[in-house]
């Protein structure tokens, strides 16, 4: 019998090349990197990024709520599929059953960071020059942004399991 992995952590780095698509991660690291010239190369008399506009505790709400809703969804995942199921899968294949698992878990990591980090910013108070703090700023933003990607992410998988479900059992009862 093998030992099922119960470490989150381990878990997401098992799987880390199946939670996204290449696609997305190129278009992420474009992103940040257009953000790093629209900040840092651009003179402030032409363009301003303007990364003092975002609330710190907003991002407590926000961060919050996502981790509920991936919850729902979590909860909605255990609906479509019962135990058996998940023995099924997890014996067949263990790298399904976790990458499974990490389309939850990668975004709940990355909410927890994102409300980690904001309540961090409320309580500690750091004197830094300003071209590290928009670094710093630029980082959390491209936080954000990357755990709502995998938020829907998690919504559009979970869409196809729902309906490579439905193909299956409506399969099933033609046969019966």
């Amino acid at each position: 019998m093998k030992n099922i992995e119960k470490n989150p952590i381990k878990i997401i780095i098992r799987v880390r090349n199946k939670l996204l698509p290449l696609s997305i991660w190129i278009l992420y690291l474009l992103i940040i990197i257009f953000m790093i010239i629209l900040t840092f190369c651009i003179p402030n008399q032409i363009l301003t990024v303007n990364y003092q506009g975002f609330e710190t505790s907003q991002f407590i709400i926000i961060s919050i709520s996502a981790l509920a809703f991936i919850l729902s969804m979590y909860m909605f995942g255990r609906e479509v599929y019962s135990i058996e199921d998940f023995a099924k899968i997890y014996n067949s294949n263990p790298d399904v059953y976790y990458g499974y698992l990490a389309d939850y878990l990668f975004p709940s990591f990355l909410w927890s960071l994102v409300a980690t980090f904001s309540v961090i910013k409320l309580i500690i108070v750091i004197h830094l020059s300003s071209w590290f703090l928009n670094l710093l700023r630029l980082f959390f933003i491209s936080l954000v942004m990357l755990a709502l990607i995998s938020t829907v992410t998690l919504v559009i998988h979970n869409m196809n399991r729902v309906s490579n479900k439905v193909v299956l059992e409506s399969k099933n009862s033609l046969k019966k």
